[in-house]
């Protein structure tokens, strides 16, 4: 070590440790799960008070490695752990307790030194205790795991995952962060001037560009070939289908995902199960998300399954007014909702591990809702075809909406034609829809998502 860096060093172990001094609720959050014995539902933590010398000044390290733009001091996450010792092909682990254990510190100090340097327009303190340990947290990252018989203890996490923790691999967080900063795709931050913005941006990204295993390839293999975060971010070529940005494994691979970009740019995001009936009448587990679910921003949104950001037809491509809003506050505001009209639309769960339940009359009528509210091309071209009192008269007779729920449909769409049309109709019509330089054109052609 120079001079330079054990000045560096000195300087950055001096700043952490005044700067969790004077943040207890942060320094609080700071936990890793240490064990978790065989047939136990719940694991071992430590927390940063009773950390080890090492893990504190292992922190104090990666601090430096973000400070001075350098790689982080950890072994390459893989090669991952013996397939055959995980037992279970949906589970992927790290290689040995200390590379886990550094890549979790990796991701907290990347938080803290964000929170340190102002790297972002939020706080890690505007946050509530629950919030926080989903940035500060090992249970984010992965789960202890004892293996049978011979009692190894491995971290790990799952394909599609369900749980609290993430599905990928995690290494170096200013992957996720400089992909938020800039995406590949046009070239547009996803990073807003709040948490809600940045969820907006994001939520608009999906919708654009992820797919939900087009292929239909094995979700397991593929996962286990391209198990990092980081792997998450660029596109693959699909048979048949495209050159395509894809989930393996649906709403768990999708979840975890949109939980991991978030968490780069310390906005917790919260996984959860919800209880959805099929056209069958059975009750299916899908993941949703959660975000400020604890109201201290009072912007709570909560979405009942995550792949209606970017594979329902109902949403497709919103037009929301005024001319020219970006289609992610469509999102924002009617796939995702706020925890009142949530409540009101679906039912919160009283199990432990189910966050909400809809039957299937719920979920079509807030399918269908909201391709009205969002102003989506095939509303819009619904609206075309029916004009006002039909629209209005289908959605009553046919879909069971109340008449103020039909007028509001009608009303949003509406808006937004007239937008486009600078107050005529039929030219907002012509610019929304007709031809590939329409607005729904261009939007086809990048996205590749009309068929």
């Amino acid at each position: 070590m120079d001079f330079l860096d054990f000045l560096y060093r000195m300087l950055w172990s001096c700043r952490l440790f005044l700067y969790l001094w004077g943040k207890p609720r942060v320094c609080a959050r700071l936990g890793f799960e240490v064990d978790r014995p065989p047939g136990s539902p719940s694991g071992v933590w430590l927390y940063y008070e009773h950390w080890p010398s090492a893990w504190k000044a292992r922190l104090v390290d990666f601090c430096v490695a973000y400070a001075r733009g350098r790689s982080l001091p950890m072994s390459n996450p893989l090669p991952l752990a013996d397939p055959a010792a995980m037992g279970d092909t949906s589970r992927l682990g790290y290689r040995s307790v200390e590379v886990a254990r550094d890549t979790y510190l990796a991701q907290v100090a990347h938080a803290l030194w964000l929170d340190m340097i102002g790297g972002v327009p939020w706080r890690l303190q505007d946050w509530s205790d629950h919030e926080l340990s989903y940035l500060l947290s090992s249970h984010v990252c992965f789960s202890a795991y004892r293996t049978n018989p011979d009692n190894t203890l491995y971290y790990v996490v799952y394909v599609g995952s369900r749980s609290e923790a993430t599905e990928n691999i995690l290494g170096d967080p200013r992957i996720a962060r400089q992909f938020l900063l800039t995406e590949p795709e046009q070239g547009r931050p996803l990073v807003g001037a709040t948490p809600s913005e940045t969820g907006q941006k994001l939520s608009e990204w999906f919708h654009d560009y992820l797919w939900h295993n087009p292929g239909d390839f094995p979700a397991h293999e593929f996962h286990r070939a391209h198990p990092l975060l980081s792997d998450r971010l660029r596109r693959y070529d699909v048979e048949g289908v495209g050159h395509l940005y894809v989930t393996s494994a649906g709403c768990g691979s999708a979840s975890s995902l949109f939980t991991d970009l978030m968490r780069a740019v310390s906005i917790p995001v919260r996984k959860v199960n919800n209880m959805i009936e099929s056209f069958a009448g059975v009750e299916e587990r899908h993941v949703g998300l959660v975000f400020d679910w604890q109201g201290g921003q009072g912007t709570g949104r909560y979405l009942l399954h995550t792949d209606d950001l970017y594979t329902s037809s109902y949403f497709k491509d919103p037009a929301p007014a005024p001319q020219g809003t970006e289609r992610g506050v469509a999102l924002w505001n009617h796939a995702w909702l706020d925890p009142t009209t949530f409540g009101d639309r679906f039912s919160y769960d009283p199990r432990d591990d189910v966050f909400g339940k809809a039957t299937s009359p719920q979920k079509v009528k807030f399918w269908e809702v909201g391709d009205w509210l969002v102003s989506s091309a095939n509303a819009i071209q619904g609206a075309r075809v029916t004009g006002r009192q039909g629209v209005i008269a289908f959605l009553e007779q046919e879909r069971g909406f109340t008449r103020a729920e039909a007028e509001a449909c009608w009303n949003h769409v509406e808006a937004s034609v007239l937008a486009y049309g600078d107050g005529d109709m039929s030219l907002g019509y012509e610019r929304l829809l007709d031809g590939p330089g329409s607005r729904h054109g261009q939007w086809c052609m990048r996205t590749g998502k009309c068929g």
